[in-house]
């Protein structure tokens, strides 16, 4: 038996960290959505596919399954730097209208 199976499952107010596949299907009053950089989410893998790629077809809809988990309140992050080195904002926040047009 692990961890996991031990660990008491958690009450209405606990804070869960979850992958954006672990999500689908739930419901939480507050969504935090972190990483909203380009090269992060959208991952630099599906940027370098291409705009019309299937894996950034994918994430993009991850993104959309990510945001729509929410009841309440969606905050949506990102750092400036990663690394040491600037990063744009998420060509999908652009895409939603919340920063400027793209190339953000």
């Amino acid at each position: 038996m692990d961890l996991i199976s031990k660990a008491p499952r958690p009450g209405p107010d606990a804070v869960r960290c979850m992958t954006v596949h672990g999500s689908k299907g739930l419901g939480f009053r507050h969504v935090y959505l972190i990483g909203m950089a380009q090269e992060v989410f959208p991952s630099f893998q599906a940027l370098r596919k291409g705009p019309q790629s299937r894996e950034l077809e994918e994430e993009r809809r991850n993104c959309f399954v990510a945001i729509t988990r929410v009841e309440r309140t969606l905050t949506l992050t990102r750092a400036q730097r990663y690394h040491g080195y600037p990063k744009a904002p998420s060509q999908f926040l652009c895409e939603m209208g919340l920063v400027g047009q793209p190339p953000c």
